[in-house]
């Protein structure tokens, strides 16, 4: 069982952990477009390609450099979190109330 402290928090290296497997997730989405792109687009070089699978492969080229976008703002929260304050305007705080963890949220007018 992972180790917990007193009030059942879960340890820094539950969080570390956590945070690890994220990121390797991500990265590895990242470069498996990364790599399925380029493998796409060294192959074209030896094989003659119809037109519709040319427009394919550039859709999957521009998909490819749009991907990382998408990829950080639904699995970082950290980038989503900061994301919101520079587009909405929305400013967080985290206020500690006994036990519990509350977020405020203020918008900018």
């Amino acid at each position: 069982m992972a180790a917990q402290s007193e009030v059942g928090i879960p340890s820094n290296s539950d969080q570390n952990n956590r945070i690890d497997s994220s990121i390797f997730i991500q990265c590895s989405i990242i470069c498996f477009w990364n790599t399925g792109v380029a493998l796409v687009y060294n192959a074209l070089v030896y094989v003659p390609l119809s037109p519709p699978v040319l427009i394919f492969a550039q859709i999957c080229w521009a998909f490819n450099h749009a991907c990382p976008a998408v990829i950080y703002m639904t699995m970082n929260s950290t980038i989503r979190r900061e994301y919101k304050k520079i587009v909405f305007g929305i400013m967080s705080q985290k206020v500690e109330d006994g036990s519990t963890v509350k977020t405020v949220s203020q918008t900018r007018i």
